[in-house]
């Protein structure tokens, strides 16, 4: 299991790699989130003005 765990002295650089790219990908969700939020208050206020 070290051995998968170590990948052959390369772990530091694959390790770290997965971190930032999951890491990232929860921000970039984050701000898709919060972007959608604000989209919906705007949509929902034109449509409000329709009625």
């Amino acid at each position: 299991m070290n051995e998968l765990l170590d990948m052959g002295g390369y772990a530091i650089f694959v390790w770290s790699s997965y971190g930032i790219f999951f890491f990232s990908l929860i921000i970039f969700f984050l701000i898709n989130i919060l972007n959608l939020r604000k989209y919906e208050k705007i949509f929902n206020k034109i449509k409000n003005k329709i009625e």
